[in-house]
């Protein structure tokens, strides 16, 4: 008797999002698709990282709720994006034209780093599934 294997998928339970129903939303939400769950165990904590030292916090990610105030778009998503960019550092210094080296950081593990180039033409990182309601 020849056993036939079937292929599925995984669904972790140590998410980065440090969601305890992180299974539960995943499996509800609409753009599925989109999503893809980071398990605890294939990154590392960000006090782990070696070279930590040579970066500094710039901006936090937050969800894009901000809405017109003025003129017929009144009440409306101000932009069309879901997340923005709240700068932690001055304003002078994140709009500076240079070259920049991102590392992107989800409740304290360490996810990606690439460079400004890479940033503007392949954003790809987890949005933990709060930000998707």
């Amino acid at each position: 008797m020849i056993q036939q294997s079937t292929m599925t998928e995984s669904i972790y339970t140590t998410d980065i999002s440090g969601l305890s129903n992180i299974n539960e939303l995943y499996e509800s939400s609409l753009i599925k698709k989109w999503i893809k769950l980071i398990p605890s165990d294939k990154t590392i904590s960000f006090e782990d990282y070696s070279r930590k030292d040579h970066f500094i916090p710039i901006a936090d990610i937050v969800l894009d709720t901000e809405l017109c105030t003025t003129g017929k778009k009144q009440g409306n998503k101000k932009r069309n994006t879901l997340i923005q960019f709240i700068p932690t550092i001055s304003a002078e210094a994140f709009n500076k034209k240079t070259e920049w080296l991102y590392l992107f950081v989800i409740n304290g593990m360490y996810l990606r780093g690439c460079d400004t180039t890479e940033l503007v033409y392949s954003f790809f990182f987890q949005i933990p599934e709060t930000f998707m309601f």
